[in-house]
């Protein structure tokens, strides 16, 4: 009987029976293209967070110094939500890559251990990352006006409003907000969205990762009592 020399042990070395050696093959394998499919959807999710969030962090870059020709499309913006969520993108986009190329690697030997062990580092640093992302959004203080000036406002909260409002001059004429304000807005909503999103895909990668351990571990159990009755069985017959 053959198997997946990155997913399970060797039969030969076990002393569990056929079909319990099986049993254990089939689930470990279909566990492996569980946690591979839920690995490639926190990839493609963490780089649409990076990319929605950099894009707007660029479009700010190029046009915060309008002001120098009197063109104040900007107050005091707020950039660490900005950052925020591109490094917590950034760092669950290499995690889940990194777990997606190990898983796929080829070996001589098994690795069943190595990727339940990877897989839950992977989940623990992704749920946790996304997870402060979020409540430090979340907990930052509402933008307020102080003397005229704004203040708090991020590259979300600010480009929001204008889309939805718009706004007036100083002598009450209505002004239009920069076209792309609408589109930066949805951009910045969708990226905290997805970063929510991550956090249940983290949670169900790392509930993944505590079933490769509890069918490793229960495999485990059977070939030690299995082992176990044959050394008696031997005993017996000696």
């Amino acid at each position: 009987m053959s198997s997946a020399p990155s997913l399970s042990g060797s039969h030969a070395l076990s002393s569990a029976s056929d079909e319990q050696e099986s049993e254990y093959i089939v689930r470990t394998r279909r566990l492996h293209w569980v946690r591979t499919a839920l690995s490639a959807v926190i990839t493609f999710a963490a780089i649409a967070v990076v990319g929605c969030e950099g894009h707007s962090l660029i479009y700010y870059q190029k046009t915060h110094s309008f002001d120098k020709f009197w063109l104040f499309l900007w107050p005091n913006i707020d950039l660490r939500p900005t950052h925020t969520l591109i490094a917590t993108g950034a760092i669950i986009t290499a995690l889940a890559l990194l777990y997606t190329a190990v898983s796929f690697l080829p070996s001589p030997h098994p690795r069943t251990i190595l990727l339940n062990a990877l897989s839950s580092i992977v989940a623990f640093i992704g749920l946790i990352s996304a997870i402060s992302a979020v409540v430090f959004i979340a907990n930052l203080p509402t933008p307020f006006i102080l003397d005229g000036s704004s203040y708090g406002e991020t590259i979300h909260s600010w480009t929001c409003k204008w889309a939805a409002v718009g706004g007036k001059d100083s002598q009450g004429d209505e002004i239009i907000s920069p076209s792309n304000f609408m589109r930066l807005c949805v951009e910045t909503r969708v990226s905290f969205i997805l970063t929510c999103v991550l956090i249940g895909l983290e949670t169900v990668f790392g509930a993944a990762a505590g079933l490769g351990w509890w069918l490793a571990i229960g495999m485990g159990k059977k070939r030690s009592a299995a082992t176990v009755d044959f050394e008696r069985v031997t005993e017996r017959k000696s």
